[in-house]
């Protein structure tokens, strides 16, 4: 494990923890509470999240070797507006949440210093768009996160830290 590694990896953690942490002691009322940004209720936003990280550790996967990924937004857009439509049980989303976070977390802690340097067109970013490995880790990734998370919070009422 190389520097940029730990460090990812350490960052990336902590958020989840914070997510996971959060998500786990919401209670029915607050699960339901509908978010500003996405317009969802904070439940289906906790779930995305857990279902975004396996996608994660695949666009990990490709631009980390070079390759690119090549889902264009409006296919990631489609994707969200169907998840929106659904209600996910609470304590089997925060499982999940917790399960995927941790592959993503170690997929993040075993990148070799060669892969950081990597980098690949990245569709989602808009056409021409190249990605290093490092931008997708602390810029996608790790935002992802860190936003969702924000906008869970003002859903509560709560400041973010």
């Amino acid at each position: 494990m190389g520097a940029l590694s730990q460090e990812y990896a350490d960052k990336f953690t902590l958020v989840c923890d914070e997510l996971v942490a959060l998500a786990g002691s919401l209670t029915p009322e607050q699960w339901g509470a509908i978010t500003k940004e996405e317009g969802w209720p904070v439940g289906t936003v906790v779930h995305h999240m857990a279902m975004a990280m396996p996608v994660n550790v695949r666009w990990l996967q490709k631009i980390s070797a070079g390759h690119q990924v090549s889902l264009p937004m409006s296919a990631i857009d489609e994707a969200n507006a169907q998840h929106a439509t659904a209600t996910y049980d609470h304590a089997a989303t925060v499982i999940l949440l917790r399960a995927n976070s941790a592959v993503l977390s170690q997929t993040i802690a075993d990148l070799t210093d060669e892969q950081w340097a990597a980098s690949a067109p990245f569709a989602p970013g808009g056409e021409g768009f190249v990605i290093t490995t490092e931008q997708l880790v602390r810029g996608v990734v790790i935002r992802h996160v860190r936003t969702h998370l924000a906008d869970i919070r003002a859903a509560l009422g709560q400041a973010t830290p």
